[in-house]
């Protein structure tokens, strides 16, 4: 995956990807600051349409946040045709990673607490 401020994700530069550990309004935050492929103005990104196979939003969708594959081609349909604009999909996209993250960090803590039942201390 293309990290959130472009080129490859590092676990040294931390603002180029998530952990599962997040602070979820943090990662929030890293979507809404990502690399798109949008163009460089409005009126471009209406007339010329986005660059999805250059998006790192889209990516985190294609590969992490959904499952439903006409919910993709509507999207990616959307963005190259212009009448998508890359801040509604940041916005989305932070929510559903921001949601995705509470789910698992309540399941990871969940999981923790019953480490005990399987002989497991720590």
């Amino acid at each position: 995956m293309t990290g959130l401020v472009g080129g490859k994700m590092s676990s040294s530069k931390p603002e180029s990807h998530i952990a599962l550990t997040e602070d979820p309004k943090e990662a929030a935050k890293k979507i809404m600051r990502a690399i798109t492929g949008g163009r460089q103005s409005l009126a471009e990104q209406k007339k010329l349409g986005g660059e999805p196979e250059k998006c790192a939003i889209y990516e985190f969708l294609v590969f992490h946040l959904s499952d439903d594959d006409k919910e993709l081609l509507e999207l990616d349909a959307e963005c190259r045709s212009g009448r998508r604009m890359c801040g509604t999909c940041k916005e989305d996209v932070a929510e559903r990673i921001e949601r995705f993250l509470r789910e698992h960090q309540q399941a990871r803590e969940a999981a923790r607490e019953r480490l005990p039942e399987f002989g497991i201390v720590g």
